[in-house]
């Protein structure tokens, strides 16, 4: 089985700094939802913070509210959806929301599973 390869982006509360935001995310959150979804935790979870304060964001409307975006990857699909299943299963989904609330912007979550890969590089001219 091929592995699965899903973005998820996160918003945080307008109340916290980003170094709250990531403190949180990295101390508590993070280790919480390992250890409720332990085994069906995902293989990688690669957390990129964004920073909104480089002056190099493009496009409209700007995507600069996103505060994380996340690469997590699966070992398949089935795996995929299993994590999925514990993350929303009675008991599990009350802590980890309860959790949320206390740092997210839970109405701006989206998770995005995707398709096949295309990388292509080309050759600089020196």
């Amino acid at each position: 089985m091929a592995p699965v390869t899903a973005l998820l982006f996160r918003h945080r509360l307008p109340t916290l700094t980003t170094t709250q935001f990531r403190d949180y995310m990295e101390d508590t959150h993070v280790p919480l939802v390992k250890s409720l979804l332990s085994p069906k935790h995902p293989l990688t979870h690669t957390r990129y913070y964004t920073n909104k304060d480089s002056g190099h964001v493009i496009g409209s409307p700007s995507p600069t509210d996103v505060d994380l975006i996340a690469v997590i990857t699966f070992e398949s699909e089935e795996a995929m959806q299993q994590s999925l299943q514990a993350r929303q299963a009675d008991g599990t989904r009350e802590i980890i929301e309860a959790d949320e609330s206390k740092f997210l912007d839970r109405s701006k979550v989206q998770f995005v599973a995707l398709g096949g890969v295309d990388v292509r590089t080309s050759a600089r001219e020196e």
